[in-house]
């Protein structure tokens, strides 16, 4: 009984809940792609949908410390175990290609080394 509770506690933690037009949406953190810094709000991509959520992308940097998550641009937020390609100054997740911020670059780079992938 004690490993099933376990099991279960372990998948609400890789879960987080997203609030955005008048709705709460349950997502599996591994299935964020990325998330995007739009004025006000942080646009969460993520396999099925896209959710925009009143917050500042600083914020999510934090929540998504733990995880597997890097900012790679003053915009963006990766899942690094999404990432499909990395070229020149440029990510490919998922058929979405996203900037590397020059200021980023070398953290974002050190961070996706870290991960064993590279």
């Amino acid at each position: 009984m004690r490993s099933l509770l376990t099991e279960q506690e372990k998948d609400t933690k890789n879960q987080i809940f997203l609030y955005a037009d008048k709705a709460i949406y349950k997502t599996n953190i591994e299935d964020i792609l990325f998330l995007k810094a739009e004025v006000d709000y942080v646009n969460v991509v993520t396999v099925e949908r896209e959710v925009l959520v009143l917050d500042s992308l600083q914020n999510w940097s934090e929540k998504l410390r733990q995880f597997n998550f890097n900012r790679a641009h003053r915009s963006y937020i990766i899942n690094l175990d999404q990432i499909e390609k990395v070229s020149g100054n440029q990510v490919f997740v998922k058929g979405n290609i996203l900037p590397i911020g020059r200021t980023y670059k070398q953290d974002f780079l050190e961070a996706l080394r870290k991960t064993g992938l590279f």
